[in-house]
């Protein structure tokens, strides 16, 4: 009974040995990625499909902005939201730096977990001020809603957002309720919060250069959503099956385009 005891401490002690380890791990990784002296921007093509995955499945609200690669070390992914997150070299995510300053090691490749105390590395959880729901748990009143006005939609992912819930469905639009789940909009992305960079803009408040690049190339009924980040506008439309995300400098001159099919 006592060797048995000790056997049992003793294989308890190594699982959390080995558990610390491979969280230090993880955190090394990110901080090579990071710093790493060939880190150099990639086509968001060339990421592997593991990674595309993993965010078009767990951050369905936004958009890869910026891609990089560090050789032998991995990837860093710059997401709409200002967040961003690390794979290694085979797309595996590894972990997170949020847009609020907020830190997250994945450990089991999920996101799950608290949240981090004095900028340590904590776990992830549904991105900056967000926690995953899962669809079952989502309140009747937005189950109804999207059953009555979008009855061939699947729901793909739905996270809380301090106060809305903000929920994914197919044909990749995204649907925004308040917490007693009376809808609020229909849109194509998500904007940063104010904390980090972000601010909504309405279509009315748009510099007239955008409007007519809009107009001129798509259709006012494409356009779902806009904001400001870091100097930049950006647009999100929906056409013809697509989610586009249409980025201008301050001054509202046409940068560049991107075009997203996850379904």
């Amino acid at each position: 009974m006592k060797n048995s005891f000790f056997l049992i401490l003793l294989v308890a002690s190594v699982a959390f040995l080995s558990s610390c380890n491979k969280e230090e791990d993880f955190v090394s990784q990110i901080d090579a990625i990071e710093n790493a002296d060939n880190l150099v921007s990639i086509n968001i093509a060339d990421l592997p499909s593991a990674s595309t995955t993993y965010v078009n499945d767990n951050y369905f609200e936004t958009y890869i902005d910026e891609a990089y690669h560090a050789s032998s070390k991995g990837y860093k992914i710059e997401l709409g939201t200002d967040d961003k997150l690390y794979f290694d070299e085979t797309g595996k995510p590894l972990g997170a730096k949020l847009c609020n300053g907020e830190k997250f090691e994945y450990g089991h490749g999920k996101p799950h977990g608290n949240k981090p105390e004095n900028g340590e590395w904590g776990k992830p959880e549904g991105g900056c001020d967000a926690d995953f729901i899962a669809a079952e748990e989502l309140p009747s009143t937005i189950t109804d809603y999207i059953a009555a006005n979008y009855p061939d939609a699947e729901v793909k992912g739905a996270k809380l957002r301090k106060d809305e819930y903000w929920v994914g469905i197919s044909k990749m639009l995204v649907l925004v309720f308040d917490a007693d789940g009376n809808f609020l909009e229909e849109t194509s992305i998500g904007h940063p919060k104010p904390e980090c960079g972000g601010e909504k803009v309405e279509w009315n408040a748009l510099p007239a250069s955008i409007q007519d690049y809009v107009t001129s190339n798509y259709s006012i009924d494409d356009f779902k959503h806009a904001f400001t980040k870091n100097g930049y506008y950006i647009v999100g439309l929906y056409t013809n099956g697509e989610k586009t995300i249409l980025k201008f400098d301050s001054d509202g001159s046409f940068i560049t385009a991107i075009i997203i099919n996850k379904d």
